[in-house]
């Protein structure tokens, strides 16, 4: 994944994050950093101390693509030792009979969002070796679904929808194949909305820009129009079609016309009004 991946929102202030290098090492003992600036694809971190939950150390600075939203796992960990160091303060105040109350609501408050930590049904299964995050890229606006994998992860299956995109393991097998790309997304392609305001009604096209997802759309409406010269203006036309013709039944209609040949079950060309 490339930092210019990464849309601006990933990973805002405030957000807890690992390095890409601890997730796909399996680091279990690794740093929890909190993003504290950002500018551009750049995160401004600093690390979380695990006995106060207080920010330590100076900035350091990442391309939002060396980061990784910060596993269960890790989150567990850290607030567990943060409940531990507040319980072994708590202790000592009450052993010397001082009523430490600050001591006393970060202990509350740490062991109730570890309680949620390991009971919440969302980050209840363990991290199997394997990481997953998703975003919207900043290049296309595809969604990117980003997988890490440690040394000890093994075999790895992955499915989009119901294909297996991907079946084996990344430390030792061949990195995957060529990449595949759907129809109509090549030469930076997006999604563009073109809107009829005679209408009302919306189109969605894969273009390369503004004029490109404009044009697409005249050429739509161009192959759904019939244009024709009045050259006898006394002649009949059918009402449905335009062509020039009075015949109930003729090939002379349109071919989505209700009057033509292919369209009427039973009907004999050449039938006169």
């Amino acid at each position: 994944m490339s930092g210019v991946e990464v849309d601006t929102p990933a990973f805002p202030v405030g957000a807890d994050v690992e390095t890409v290098d601890d997730v796909h090492d399996g680091r279990l003992d690794g740093p929890l950093y909190r993003v504290v600036g950002i500018q551009g694809v750049l995160r401004d971190v600093r690390r979380v101390e695990a006995a106060t939950g207080e920010l330590d150390g100076t900035e350091l600075r990442f391309v939002a693509a060396e980061l990784r939203p910060a596993r269960p796992m890790t989150l567990r960990r850290h607030t567990a030792q943060l409940t531990r160091a507040a319980a072994a303060r708590w202790r000592r105040a009450v052993a010397d009979d001082d009523e430490d109350v600050d001591t006393l609501a970060v202990l509350v408050d740490s062991a109730e969002s570890l309680a949620d930590l390991v009971l919440d049904p969302a980050t209840a299964p363990e991290d199997g070796g394997i990481a997953v995050c998703d975003f919207a890229s900043d290049l296309d606006d595809a969604h990117v679904v980003q997988i890490d994998t440690a040394p000890s992860t093994g075999r790895v299956r992955v499915f989009i929808n119901d294909g297996a995109v991907y079946d084996g393991d990344p430390e030792t097998d061949e990195p995957p194949g060529a990449q595949y790309r759907g129809d109509g997304w090549s030469d930076g392609r997006r999604v563009w909305s073109v809107r009829s305001l005679m209408t009302g009604e919306t189109s969605t096209f894969r273009a390369t820009g503004q004029a490109d997802a404009a044009a697409q759309y005249l050429d739509v409406v161009a192959s759904n129009l019939m244009v024709w010269t009045d050259s006898d203006p006394a002649a009949g036309r059918c009402d449905e079609c335009g062509s020039a013709t009075e015949e109930l039944v003729s090939r002379q209609h349109g071919p989505a016309c209700s009057l033509h040949p292919d369209n009427c079950v039973g009907a004999q060309p050449g039938q006169s009004s």
